[in-house]
């Protein structure tokens, strides 16, 4: 496992809201539970917040992982543009 180096919060109230944050990134590697049961976890926590601290969990994701370019059909798993019938990347089409 490697850790990454992340700047501070800026807030003190943004650790619990960047520790759930942490729990999805390591949503596979959690002992003695399953992924399913830590997202109904993290699900519930995220519902119980207030409107603005969800707000905020949001704009902290943003800050640390930028959207990936949506799939389309003309794009394999790799992102590379599709030139023709089958992609010469060998990966499968995105459903």
């Amino acid at each position: 496992m490697s850790f990454v180096m992340r700047p501070a919060p800026e807030q003190a109230s943004d650790v619990p809201l960047l520790q759930w944050l942490e729990v999805l990134r390591d949503l596979r590697h959690i002992p003695d539970t399953s992924p399913d049961q830590v997202l109904a976890r993290v699900q519930r926590e995220i519902k119980g917040l207030a409107p603005t601290a969800r707000r905020r969990l949001t704009e902290l994701a943003a800050r640390q992982a930028p959207p990936a370019p949506a799939p389309c059909s003309a794009r394999c798993w790799s992102g590379k543009p599709i030139k023709k019938a089958l992609p010469s990347c060998g990966l499968p089409l995105i459903p």
